[in-house]
């Protein structure tokens, strides 16, 4: 029970950081439209042979140290980024981001109205998880 002039904060871990503990996917789809400091923040994560992610927001655990997430070995983040996006909106993700993922190009020769019949959606559907 909460006393007159005292609060309480208590921490629930989000999608993402649940995900990156249990090793399952996540799929960023329009990556180059969310908010460049977001991105910037899973550099750490996404760096070779580190694999941590600092949980800043969350305040000292244990009285007196910032929480650390580890990957789990499985985890795996998928940022897709829209051609058209790109070409509409003038933004693309950082270069640092981009050096520490693998890109590949896909040139669809189907009408792109009908989204349900490309691979990407398939993935995102069979995956299940999309942030």
């Amino acid at each position: 029970m909460l006393e007159k002039g005292k609060s309480s904060f208590n921490w629930v871990d989000s999608v993402l950081i649940k995900a990156i503990e249990q090793g399952e996917w996540v799929i960023f789809e329009n990556a180059n439209l969310c908010n460049p400091s977001i991105l910037d923040r899973l550099n750490s994560l996404l760096e070779e042979g580190n694999n941590t992610i600092g949980i800043n927001e969350q305040g000292l655990v244990d009285g007196d140290k910032l929480r650390e997430v580890k990957a789990h070995r499985d985890f795996r983040a998928i940022f897709l980024i829209s051609k058209q996006t790109l070409v509409d909106q003038g933004r693309d993700v950082s270069r640092a981001l981009r050096n520490r993922c693998l890109q590949v190009d896909i040139e669809y020769l189907c009408d792109s109205s009908d989204a349900s019949s490309l691979p990407h959606f398939e993935i995102a559907q069979a995956i299940g998880h999309m942030v």
